[in-house]
């Protein structure tokens, strides 16, 4: 199967391989909206075991081979952008809320009851009629890179590559309008919409509070 998408201005898309994971996975979160709305977003303050769960959240995604990077061919073989994507079924998504719910207090807890509460609540299992769909998790470009087309070329090889894995469907949790915007541009439908201000703790306080422009979670899917 292949594991070169070719070369376009320099940049080369191709299957992330654990060593570019390893390169990588300090900085996946470092501007994601929500856990930049939250204290304590860094790897070093994460609890042992929700440290554990991500490694082999992220490994296993990787180990599908539907994870992709971006590869800046004209700056020593630099990764300028990256999807973690990979398999989700039902049952991953209640396993995965319970590993969750077990961990203490943090940002990254907090943020994974979230996906998990809107992913359950949506049910796009039911709504596409399917038992799996390839879940784009993380798509993150390098500023340098940014506004040259590339968040739309990887999310496209995506569903490329997704295609020739005998997914039906495509779906991506985007809690960035950057990411949200760009799903839809390549296709996506939204098919799920959780604004922030709406979305409040038992004291009826906001919990998340991100960034101007990212004012609320979308869910987007597209029948591949």
């Amino acid at each position: 199967m292949t594991t070169n998408f070719g070369t376009k201005d320099g940049i080369l898309i191709r299957v992330m391989t654990k060593d570019d994971l390893r390169i990588i996975e300090n900085s996946i979160y470092d501007e994601e909206p929500l856990q930049l709305a939250l204290v304590g977003n860094s790897k070093a303050q994460m609890h042992q075991s929700l440290i554990e769960i991500l490694d082999k959240f992220h490994n296993s995604m990787v180990e599908q081979g539907t994870c992709l990077v971006a590869i800046n061919e004209k700056d020593g073989e630099r990764i300028v952008g990256c999807i973690l994507a990979g398999c989700e079924t039902s049952d991953d998504l209640q396993e995965y809320h319970a590993q969750i719910s077990t961990l203490d207090e943090c940002a990254f807890k907090t943020v994974g009851i979230f996906e998990c509460e809107t992913k359950i609540k949506v049910n796009y299992f039911q709504y596409y009629s399917v038992s799996k769909v390839i879940y784009a998790a993380m798509i993150n470009v390098d500023a340098s890179m940014r506004g040259r087309g590339l968040r739309a070329r990887l999310a496209n090889v995506l569903k490329e590559l997704g295609r020739s894995k005998g997914f039906k469907v495509i779906k991506a949790w985007s809690s960035s309008f950057y990411s949200a915007r760009q799903m839809e541009g390549v296709g996506m439908e939204c098919i799920y919409r959780q604004p922030y201000a709406d979305y409040k703790d038992a004291k009826g306080q906001v919990i998340f509070k991100p960034p101007a422009l990212h004012s609320e979670l979308r869910i987007s899917a597209l029948k591949l």
